[in-house]
Order: structure tokens, then C-alpha cells, then sequence
């Protein structure tokens, strides 16, 4: 069954996704708060009395279908984000090789600005503060630096900051090979992660 639901939203683009996201999320909200509207029930209260016998201040059949309801959209919810993730790659993909299309020999010939507007594409974040003391302090790190490879990660392998955060990790008391665009200029740094305070 899940399946099916993935093929369905396979076929729809990134906004109608977004949309059908939204639309999902309010009915899960509307079946919920209709399910607290029945004497607080909720999708884990109690459907018997303490006699064991059927409830008979709420609604049974209106919970239950409300309830069924509700998982059926969360896993709808789960497929749909699924596929918006997928969707997401695809794009950040599609996006990253055309970035990367242009040859090593028309970078050469640009004029500098040129130059600078070809590594800024390549750079994936911006060093917003350098603490004193700091291992980024010591290896030369400074506010503004626009950071085009910090050890095996690039723009073409750079999902969030956790993924510096494990290089760090793996890499402590061993060097880590850093480049930057400073200014116009791309400069090579090397940083030693190691605890400080």
C-alpha cells in the first residue's frame, strides 16, 4: 500500500508536494482536534469504561474512523515527505552539476571578478565568528571566509554543518586541509580540531 501512495506523489512537482503536505497536515490537525472534542480522547484514550463496558459518552465508530483516519494521513504525511526529500536531491544535484559544468580552461581566461563569481558558486558556508584561542583562531580562520572545502567536504558532498562536525570529530589532534575565498583570493589553511575552552 505504501508503495502505491509513494508511485502517486512520484508524480506530482515539488510545489503541488508542498501543498499536498499542507493539505494533509490541516486534516491531521482538524481529526485531532475533533477527537479531543469527544470528551478528551484523543488517539490514545481509553474507548471502555472502568466497568470494561463501551463508552457511551462519545461517539465509538466516529473515534475509531477518526482515529484510522489519522494514522492513514500520517502515513500519507511520511510519503509525501519522502518524496519532497527525494525531490530536494534531485534538485540540489541537478543544481550542483551545472555549477560544476564549466571547464577548468574558460576559468583561466575569465578576468578576476569572473574568477571570484566562479568560486563563490563553489562555496557551501560563511565563517560568521572565529573565537580567540580556537582551533579556526589558529589556523588563521577569519569572519567572512567563505569556505569552498573543509577536509572531504565540498559543495558537491555538503548536506548541513553536521557533516563539518564529523570531519572534526574523526579528525581530532590530526590536521584538516581547509580552503577558503577571502576576498578575491583562495587561500589553503590548516586546521588541528582539538578540545579547548
Amino acid at each position: 500500500m505504501a508503495d502505491v501512495i509513494e508511485n502517486i506523489f512520484e508524480e506530482l512537482s515539488a510545489p503541488e508536494l508542498m501543498s499536498k503536505k499542507n493539505e494533509i497536515e490541516k486534516e491531521i490537525r482538524d481529526l485531532l482536534q475533533g477527537l479531543e472534542g469527544q470528551e478528551g480522547v484523543g488517539m490514545n484514550g481509553s474507548l471502555v469504561d472502568s466497568e470494561r463496558f463501551p463508552r457511551n459518552d462519545i461517539d465509538l465508530y466516529a473515534v475509531r474512523s477518526s482515529r484510522q483516519k489519522v494514522i492513514r494521513l500520517r502515513n500519507d504525511h511520511k510519503a509525501v515527505m519522502k518524496e519532497i526529500e527525494n525531490k530536494l536531491h534531485q534538485l540540489h544535484a541537478e543544481f550542483k552539476v551545472k555549477k560544476l559544468s564549466q571547464s577548468d580552461t574558460q576559468k583561466a581566461t575569465m578576468d578576476p571578478n569572473r574568477n571570484r563569481e566562479i568560486l563563490l558558486e563553489k562555496t557551501f558556508a560563511r565563517i560568521s565568528m572565529v573565537a580567540r584561542g580556537s582551533p579556526a583562531d589558529q589556523a588563521e580562520l577569519k569572519n567572512g571566509d567563505l569556505v569552498l572545502d573543509f577536509g572531504s567536504v565540498n559543495i558537491s558532498n555538503f548536506t548541513d554543518v553536521s557533516d563539518i562536525g564529523k570531519v572534526v570529530q574523526h579528525s581530532e589532534g590530526a590536521r584538516v586541509s581547509v580552503q577558503v575565498l577571502r576576498g578575491s583570493d583562495r587561500v589553503g589553511l590548516s586546521l588541528e580540531p582539538k578540545r579547548w575552552s
